[in-house]
């Protein structure tokens, strides 16, 4: 397990099981099995959670088109883009605020499944560009159709002239999704253990590892070329940082145990020397008073 410091707080023990129980668990489950009714309808609420944020993305720039006085011909594929890749960079910045913040791991954790939950949906909103259709939610959150004119990643991706690539980006997308969700999906499971015992680990990278082995050993029955990359990125980059920083303290801790049993079998052998096996002389057992010596 990775290594406990000092001791967390009721709240936060509070908010970390409500977070992995309402949002981090059903994503996942959505990630590992999106076909299945179950793992759609129990995620549904968590996955709707990214709609705001999404069409929050659009607002934003294009208030920002307006008060800048920028012509909106030359903002338009921004405004449009924005969306989706907004998505994806608030939890990214909310995990960093956790991660350097108040070192909140399990938090940060939590944050980053919703990170891989809003790749993996933009992934699969760049996928549908290809055939544009179906109900959605406009930028003042009122139900909606999609059309060829109001798909976001159909419009970018043909005024790039890129649409038949939408199959490629849209899996790229996805995998990357999977692997982020499930490395935080079991780098919280760990932490979250520790959570509940009111402890909380020393080092984020190390848990994000052990995260990567369990998804590792997940990855040949959702095997992809894309989602081995991106492990393989994501694991490597961990282990240097394994090698770099937390193996030189465990080699001096066991350097500081070893010296510290050195010192007793040192103390043990001077003591044998004198003749003292079981400690000093004074300390052996003594007859009796006399006056307490039974007559």
């Amino acid at each position: 397990m990775p290594t406990q410091t000092e001791e967390v707080e009721g709240g936060y023990r509070f908010l970390a099981v409500a977070l992995f129980l309402f949002i981090a668990f059903p994503l996942a489950a959505y990630t590992l099995m999106p076909d299945n009714y179950y793992a759609n309808f129990i995620s549904f609420p968590a996955r709707m959670l990214l709609v705001p944020i999404h069409e929050f993305g659009h607002n934003i720039v294009s208030f920002f088109t307006e008060f800048s006085g920028l012509p909106f011909s030359s903002m338009y594929l921004p405004i449009t883009m924005a969306g989706s890749l907004f998505e994806v960079f608030l939890p990214f910045l909310v995990a960093l605020l956790f991660i350097f913040g108040n070192q909140r791991y399990a938090i940060a954790c939590l944050i980053i499944v919703i990170l891989g939950a809003a790749f993996y949906d933009f992934g699969t909103y760049v996928r549908s560009a290809e055939s544009p259709s179906g109900p959605a939610i406009n930028s003042l959150m009122q139900p909606a159709r999609v059309t060829p004119e109001t798909h976001d990643w159909f419009i970018v991706l043909s005024a790039f002239n890129e649409l038949d690539k939408a199959g490629v980006i849209s899996q790229v997308l996805m995998d990357l999704g999977f692997v982020i969700t499930l490395v935080g999906f079991f780098s919280s499971v760990f932490e979250l253990n520790l959570v509940i015992n009111y402890r909380k680990s020393s080092d984020f990278m190390l848990l994000l590892l052990y995260g990567s082995a369990i998804t590792l050993l997940l990855l040949p029955f959702y095997f992809t070329l894309f989602k081995l990359i991106f492990l393989l990125l994501i694991s490597i980059s961990l282990l240097i940082h394994f090698k770099r920083s937390v193996l030189p303290h465990i080699k001096k801790e066991i350097e500081e145990v070893d010296k510290e049993i050195e010192k007793e079998e040192d103390e043990q052998e001077s003591k044998t020397e004198k003749g003292e096996p079981y400690g000093k002389a004074e300390d052996w057992w003594a007859p009796p008073d006399r006056k307490d010596s039974p007559r």
